[in-house]
């Protein structure tokens, strides 16, 4: 999602799924003023020489031996010893570095159209896959308008589908329904509004959210009058099994995360991903490119809104916002974490808005998590009469570690007077930087 001109209330978000280099060169194309070679210079040379592997690397690369070590290729590319590096070994990706070099001189086009592609499509072939160079050939970044809502005096933007935004505003707009900062930072009230809103709002992904060039979304999923109708479900005594059943809109919305703002008011909020860890294990040889598995977003179920049919795009759940106020963008923020996502930034964009917490302390209070049925997974830093009070609301709350919940948060608050104050998420190796 990207914000310019500068001072402009202009939105628009680049969706290209995990085919990365389109939204680069469409983003670059848009707003940037550098050229391709410029841009990958940095990422080309630590490809090259090589990167210090950290501590939540290593610790994957263990965890991922066994699926790392399916493919000689993918193991070329993150074994290149036999064995996952451990932390502070230098992991350098040689093919990697030819693929970005190519770009570099060819521009990404290169990607799809060129050397690179036939690499990918080949191995692709060899192994049974089915995507050919005609496939990667035919492929553009799509550049859409966001969705959004208004919160506590602000307006929220946020991804269309084929991503799950929507749930996130529509958890807002029934959060907006009550007085979240009267019930108090952390408490079990609070807490359980948020979880009952997020509940309520997942609900009507699976009947909704599919490929807008097959079905958009219902008109008026984002209505406050929707979400007025909707928050009469919510309890204050009682949790709400989970799914509840999905609303009836009135007619007439392994991945990483990044946000930054430069000198001239210009904002990013970008995310991307191959979904699992290492995507689908599989580096297409030659190239150090891991190939994602996002297909296992579709459904087989006939019924289902995400049904998997030719052409169609997949549900993922990347999402990322930006908060405007009186036509300026003030919050620009995400996270990594699946459909945790939506999760995370509810936390966070409540803290920020409701309580008044600078950003650094939104991302690391104490988190929850929803998973199926009742339950929760919460930090154990949280008050311990918020634990006793959800459970008492019927929630199966998880005692989980001081900072072990998922999600890894960034967000830069944005003054009005041009002061950036930023968060970065100790749960990750991710930090704030200014230069």
């Amino acid at each position: 999602m990207v914000q310019g001109p500068p001072r402009s209330a202009s939105q628009q978000t680049i969706s290209a799924e995990a085919c990365r280099p389109a939204v680069w060169d469409e983003a670059l194309a848009r707003f940037g003023t550098r050229q391709p070679a410029d841009v990958l210079a940095e990422a080309i040379y630590y490809a090259e020489d090589g990167v210090p592997v950290s501590r939540d690397l290593a610790n994957n690369l263990q965890a991922g031996d066994e699926r790392l070590s399916a493919y000689p290729s993918t193991m070329a590319a993150f074994m290149p010893g036999g064995a996952p590096p451990v932390r502070g070994a230098i992991l350098r990706q040689p093919d990697l570095a030819w693929t970005l070099r190519t770009m570099a001189r060819d521009g990404f086009r290169a990607f799809y159209e060129g050397e690179i592609a036939e690499r990918i499509a080949d191995f692709w072939q060899a192994n049974g896959g089915v995507i050919s160079r005609d496939d990667l050939g035919a492929y553009r970044a799509e550049v859409l308008e966001p969705l959004q809502t208004t919160y506590r005096e602000h307006t929220v933007f946020e991804q269309p589908p084929v991503s799950q935004g929507h749930i996130l505003l529509q958890a807002l707009n029934l959060v907006e329904t009550l007085d979240l900062a009267g019930m108090g930072h952390l408490s079990t009230e609070a807490l359980h509004v948020c979880l009952e809103a997020n509940k309520l709002a997942h609900a009507d992904k699976n009947k909704y959210t599919t490929d807008p060039a097959w079905h958009a979304l219902p008109e008026g999923l984002l209505s406050k009058q929707y979400a007025a109708d909707r928050s009469l479900l919510i309890r204050m005594d009682q949790a709400l099994e989970f799914p509840p059943p999905a609303g009836e809109p009135p007619a007439a919305q392994d991945t990483t995360y990044l946000c930054c703002v430069d000198g001239e008011g210009n904002a990013v909020s970008y995310i991307q991903s191959i979904f699992h860890g290492f995507g689908c294990g599989v580096v297409a040889d030659g190239t150090g490119v891991v190939l994602n598995n996002r297909a296992c977003g579709f459904s087989l179920d006939p019924e289902h809104a995400n049904f998997l049919q030719p052409g169609k795009k997949t549900v993922h759940t990347l999402n990322t916002y930006m908060i405007f106020k009186d036509g300026r963008p003030v919050i620009v923020g995400g996270t990594p974490g699946g459909d945790v996502q939506v999760q995370t930034n509810l936390q966070v964009i409540t803290g920020l808005l409701d309580f008044g917490r600078d950003p650094q302390q939104a991302v690391e209070d104490p988190r929850w998590s929803r998973g199926e049925a009742r339950n929760v997974s919460l930090e154990a830093r949280a008050p311990k009469s918020t634990f006793e009070g959800l459970r008492e609301r019927g929630h199966d709350v998880q005692t989980i570690s001081h900072y072990g919940q998922g999600g890894r948060a960034q967000v830069i608050l944005i003054a009005e007077d041009g002061v950036l104050a930023a968060g970065s998420d100790p749960r990750c190796d991710g930090c704030a930087l200014a230069f």
